[in-house]
């Protein structure tokens, strides 16, 4: 049985346990915190001044208009860098996808290759020579050949921080690059090797994911390249916005700290509020446009959410519990106090081998919710070859 839980929900607990003040620190609040800061249940304190007064130029580049070296890099990318590397300054890429080639694809069938285990497309790993799955980490050697019509040839497609780094090197082979990501972590001793030459300037680029997004202080850096900005909108949570906000105001925050910097995203949606706001360091902006949306769709914070997820070895039998439950809950609601939504696939719906189905139940009142969850326990009895979890205010619905 797992014990899903929110840490910074459960350092309000224990605060008002122990009587300690909490402080909670972000340029980039979640919206439900804020919102409750706004309502006065907690206090809200600002810092007027920044340590480092930001000093950036800021550029949306609409990479289906704008001329491209290839798919992932424009022409005006390009001429930024070279200009960091005749002024000895340094330059981050960000690009939040880790590995070679993200995609691999039949053309005949047209299918993407997925893992055995997970519903996700492998992704091909050049340093291992592996399609890895990055949900489960069952790897595969890579193919030629389609598995699922046999005589399909696949085709490889995409970016990764690897062959991001491969493409910088071609076209900057003097220049001293370094990629941080997950598996660049991984590595043991990776930041006691190269943190001071990455403070002090000895790499000119850094390719990375969101892990150098914060933390890091790097006086150097005055152009970041943002590949791909549009990344993560797409994906079907109710947070996707605003986890992309978040990433794009902390990896621009890097640039111009100490000089004059420049912050270039290349997007094919160019247009998108997110990136105004994330540009403009207007929270306040995002925060109003970002709880319009979520008070007209009923979703946090202006209401609690219940996610219960099941998930099995069995499919069909997966669906037969989750509408069991579905109905339980439509009995339980006779005072018409939650809104319930017929059960669904989970987005990835299969997982380390596992099938998954969720139900969606909302409520103003977390008690509502708890109250509910107590009267499936007791009604309903949970078959041993499926796991059941219920996620009061959960924080990813993938």
């Amino acid at each position: 049985t797992s014990f899903p839980y929110n840490s910074r929900d459960l350092a309000f607990v224990l605060s008002k346990i122990y009587k300690t003040p909490l402080i909670l620190s972000s340029a980039t609040p979640s919206i439900e915190t804020y919102y409750k800061a706004k309502q006065g249940d907690i206090e809200l304190l600002n810092l007027e001044k920044r340590l480092y007064q930001e000093k950036k130029d800021t550029i949306i580049v609409d990479t289906q208009k704008e001329e491209m070296l290839n798919p992932f890099l424009s022409k005006r990318l390009i001429n930024e860098i070279e200009k960091n590397l005749q002024s000895g300054e340094q330059t981050l890429l960000f690009i939040n996808r880790r590995g070679y080639i993200p995609y691999v694809f039949c053309n005949e069938c047209k299918k993407f290759l997925q893992c055995k285990n997970c519903t996700v497309p492998l992704t091909y790993h050049k340093s291992k020579n592996l399609l890895i799955c990055h949900h489960c980490k069952k790897s595969v050697k890579p193919l030629t050949h389609c598995p699922y019509c046999v005589n399909g040839t696949l085709s490889y497609f995409g970016a990764g921080t690897e062959r991001l780094t491969e493409m910088i090197k071609d076209i900057f082979p003097l220049a001293k690059v370094l990629k941080i990501d997950r598996d660049s972590i991984e590595k043991r001793d990776f930041f006691k090797k190269h943190l001071n030459d990455l403070i002090d300037g000895e790499y000119q680029i850094i390719v990375g994911t969101q892990i150098i997004t914060k933390g890091i202080h790097l006086p150097r850096l005055t152009l970041v390249g943002v590949i791909l900005g549009e990344q993560g909108l797409s994906i079907p949570d109710f947070r996707s916005q605003e986890r992309v906000f978040q990433i794009i105001t902390q990896v621009t925050g890097r640039s111009g700290r100490e000089r004059k910097g420049r912050v270039l995203i290349q997007t094919n949606i160019p247009d998108s509020p997110v990136f105004r706001f994330a540009l403009t360091d207007d929270y306040e902006g995002f925060y109003s446009y970002e709880t319009e949306s979520r008070k007209l769709a009923n979703f946090p914070p202006f209401a609690r959410l219940l996610v219960i997820k099941m998930r099995g070895k069995d499919e069909e039998k997966i669906k037969k519990f989750a509408s069991d439950i579905f109905f339980m809950l439509q009995k339980i609601n006779r005072e018409k106090v939650l809104t319930i939504y017929p059960p669904m696939p989970a987005p990835i719906l299969r997982e380390k081998g596992e099938y998954r189905y969720q139900v969606y139940i909302k409520s103003e009142k977390p008690k509502t919710l708890i109250r509910a969850v107590d009267k499936l326990k007791k009604g309903i009895k949970e078959p041993a070859d499926i796991k059941i979890i219920f996620d009061i205010d959960p924080y990813n619905l993938l």
